[in-house]
């Protein structure tokens, strides 16, 4: 049905297009005026669909078949792991840390060793610089004490052979000093070594109980955050399951509700069948019919609605050719 305002402006532009002559008045159709015919014509259509659905409300209708229910909720997944998985990339994130600190201490024990072995080897040369030094000292005092005993006259005498026999002793008593020093050195800075190797060994023991405690922690983390993540997901997915419940519940209500509505519109139907007969409710079917055709034409200025009756048949095939022969008998007699 046209509403009020449009009624009103259609009525405007119509009128707007009358032409008097001698006292008549003859309507008018401009070209301009089509799109206003459309609208008018779109209007009837839906007063012929209103008078359509007057058939589907007054007859007994079978109950709906209820609709399948279809969700359109997309619910996130959790995020899978093993403790394998959680381990292997904890190990990952402490790679650098551990490699770095098992590089430093093996670096400070090759520094260490390094320096231990040059000691060692520094003093085994010492040593042969110690003894070439004391044999080329004894050397150089038995030339003199040849010469000596030569130049007075006791080159074979015991007094000589004395005296080579004590640079002798000397010699031996400081190579065996020097010697002793040496390799007591030698053996300190060996003993050195296996410390150093002990310590580096130490150091790493202890490391790999901090990496061991390290590691545990950044798994645990890994861990907590996974199961954070995923108790933030089932809680987000339970908020869509429980949404959905209730949309779904609502579906099921609305559809009861429907079939309430249709049920109890067919007992009605059925009570008045009962009491009246099909002739009385077929009459009424028609005559609210009627009613909805007049309401609308009653929107429609003379002109405009005998052009709406007499387009084609359509009214006259929905409320029968004696109604619509009435009413085209009123508009007709209608002023206006």
């Amino acid at each position: 049905m046209l509403n009020e305002k449009f009624a009103q402006e259609l009525n405007m532009i119509l009128r707007a297009n009358y032409i008097k002559k001698g006292g008549h008045i003859m309507a008018k159709l401009f070209a301009d005026n089509s799109k206003i015919i459309d609208e008018v014509k779109k209007q009837k259509q839906d007063v012929i669909d209103k008078i359509k659905g007057i058939d589907s409300t007054l007859n007994l209708n079978p109950i709906p078949e209820k609709p399948e229910y279809v969700s359109d909720v997309t619910y996130l997944d959790e995020k899978k792991y093993d403790e394998q998985d959680i381990k292997d990339k904890a190990e990952n994130s402490l790679s650098s840390y551990k490699n770095q600190n098992e590089f430093n201490i093996e670096k400070n024990y090759q520094n260490e060793k390094t320096k231990n072995e040059q000691n060692i080897e520094d003093t085994l040369k010492e040593l042969a610089s110690g003894e070439k030094d004391i044999k080329d000292l004894a050397n150089k005092a038995k030339e003199e004490a040849k010469e000596n005993s030569v130049s007075r006259g006791l080159g074979n005498s015991s007094i000589y052979s004395t005296k080579i026999d004590d640079i002798e002793n000397e010699k031996t008593i400081a190579l065996s000093e020097i010697k002793s020093q040496a390799e007591s050195k030698v053996n300190d800075l060996k003993r050195k070594s296996a410390d150093l190797e002990r310590q580096r060994d130490t150091a790493l023991a202890n490391f790999e109980i901090e990496y061991a405690v390290k590691l545990q922690k950044e798994i645990d983390s890994l861990t907590n955050d996974i199961t954070d993540y995923n108790n933030k997901i089932v809680e987000y997915n339970n908020k869509l399951k429980e949404n959905e419940a209730k949309k779904k519940a609502e579906f099921d209500e609305k559809y009861k509700k429907e079939v309430e509505r249709v049920e109890e519109r067919n007992q009605e139907i059925l009570k008045f069948l009962d009491k009246y007969g099909y002739g009385a409710l077929n009459a009424q079917i028609n005559k609210q019919k009627v009613d909805i055709v007049n309401e609308y034409l009653n929107t429609l200025d003379k002109q405009t609605a005998l052009l709406v009756l007499m387009e084609d048949e359509s009214f006259k095939n929905l409320i029968g050719e004696a109604e619509f022969n009435k009413i085209l008998t009123q508009v007709k007699e209608r002023k206006y």
